[in-house]
């Protein structure tokens, strides 16, 4: 078996580029929760932002913000003090 049927295809920056586009876009929201899963997300702390991300949708039904979402991970356990916060606000 070769290198590439071993492993799973990801990009880093398409995970960031979806992750950010959700903070940009609310009529995003819908479309990408119907279409995606955090399974989709090889970067863990991306697959735990989706998911934050979605129980912020599923609960307020309105847009996610970088604050809602740290607030989330913090609740969650999944929050990075040292890193986190610029890692959120770069997306």
């Amino acid at each position: 078996m070769d290198e590439f049927s071993r492993k799973m295809p990801s990009s880093v920056e398409a995970e960031q580029s979806v992750l950010g586009c959700m903070f940009i876009s609310d009529e995003s929201l819908p479309v990408v929760f119907n279409n995606l899963t955090a399974e989709c997300f090889f970067v863990p702390a991306h697959r735990e932002m989706f998911e934050a991300m979605q129980k912020i949708f599923e609960f307020s039904r309105g847009g996610i913000d970088p604050v809602t979402l740290i607030e989330t991970l913090k609740e969650n356990g999944n929050y990075d003090e040292n890193t986190g916060k610029e890692y959120i606000f770069n997306l």
